[in-house]
Parts: structure tokens; sequence; C-alpha cells
């Protein structure tokens, strides 16, 4: 029988105690962790606003730092071995989907929106960061006629947009990307769902695998 116990255990709770949620967490080569989530702030004269925090603890478990980041929601977030981190979500301004690059010390590197109609809601699901420190985020936009497209953007160290793929599948209906992966070769593997109302077949699940310059494998 093999017993596990636990080595620590922290919480968090915002200055009003009201809701606060945790979404992802990260861990660098020499095992801190990064956690992400919402807090809830006060926000003028009796009202409430969610705010996207971010934190990193020591692999004891003691604070190391916390910040604040430019995201309405917080999806994803993932740490490569340096410690830098690659966050996605929903904008500031709640319709739009963006993506913040964090330094190990939690200083924002960068920060990206996506929109292809204003004022329709969409949303990064999930994101991945490179050794290299290249971010791929994945998520679903809207396109007229077609419902739901899922979407792959890749952007290099500095932020600058590499490649940018979108799915339709033959339905012609909701094809959603939401988790996302990049190998040892810099091929990014995307996994989500599609609408195969063609084929009277409902939501099925489907992974698709791109070379490091966004070609379909």
């Amino acid at each position: 029988v093999v017993c596990a116990s636990v080595l620590w255990s922290t919480d968090y709770d915002d200055a009003i105690s009201n809701r606060d949620v945790f979404a992802c967490h990260g861990l660098d080569a020499a095992g801190n962790i990064y956690a992400g989530g919402t807090q809830t702030v006060p926000a003028g004269c009796c009202a409430l606003s969610s705010q996207s925090l971010f934190r990193k603890y020591d692999p004891q478990g003691a604070l190391v730092w916390s910040r604040t980041v430019d995201l309405n929601e917080i999806h994803d977030a993932q740490t490569n071995a340096v410690g830098e981190s690659a966050l996605a979500g929903i904008g500031p301004d709640g319709s739009s989907w963006a993506v913040v690059k964090v330094d190990a010390n939690g200083v924002t590197l960068w920060t990206r929106s996506y929109n292809t109609i204003p004022l329709f809601p969409i949303a990064a699901n999930g994101v991945t960061i490179a050794p290299n420190g290249d971010v791929i985020a994945v998520g679903y936009e809207i396109v007229v006629g077609e419902g739901l497209n899922w979407r792959v953007l890749k952007y290099d160290s500095l932020g600058a947009l590499a490649w940018s793929v979108s799915y339709n599948s033959p339905g012609s209906r909701d094809d959603v990307a939401q988790s996302v992966e990049v190998d040892s070769s810099g091929n990014v593997i995307v996994a989500g769902y599609e609408d195969r109302v063609d084929l009277g077949e409902g939501l099925n699940w489907i992974v698709r695998k791109y070379s490091p310059t966004g070609t379909l494998l």
C-alpha cells in the first residue's frame, strides 16, 4: 500500500472575502508553481467586479509574488522551464480573446488580442509556451454562415504573429479548439470538438497536428 501525505496546502481569499475561482497552473524546472484565476474586487459604490490574478509559489508553498493581469477571465496558463508563462482567456472588453506573456518575475512582456467581429464574444480556451518562448493559443471565433470555427494562433517569443490557421468542419456548425501542446520538434497538437451534423453524429472530438510552420500534418 502506498500512502500519500500532504506536503503543504495554501489558499487565497480576496480583500472582501467574496468569490475567488482557480483556473489553471504551470510548473517550471525548479519546481515553482504558477497559479491563475479570478478574484472579486470593489467596482465603485455597491458594485463588484472580477479581476484576473496570477501568483507564483516556491516548491515549499511560500508566495513569491502575486500580479494582476489584463484579462477579463483566465481560461488557461502554461509555464516553460525558465519560468516564462503564457496566459489566455477573454480580454478586458469581454468579447475578444487575449493572450498575455509574463516573465519569471511576473512582469508582463506583451499582450495580444484577437477578434473578427467586434462585440461578438469569442474566447481563447488553451495556450502553451515552447522552450524558446514561442506561444500558441487556441480557441474559437464566429464566422457568419459557419457558426463557431476553431482558431490557432502562434506568436514568436517577442509577440509577433507567426501564423494563424482555422478549421471549419464539413457540417459548418460549431467547431471549437480547447487545448494545445507543442512537442520537442515544435509540432503543435490541438484538441477540441466539431459538430458533424452533416453525418448525423452531433459533436465529435477531433485532434489535429500542425507543423512548426502551421501546415496540417
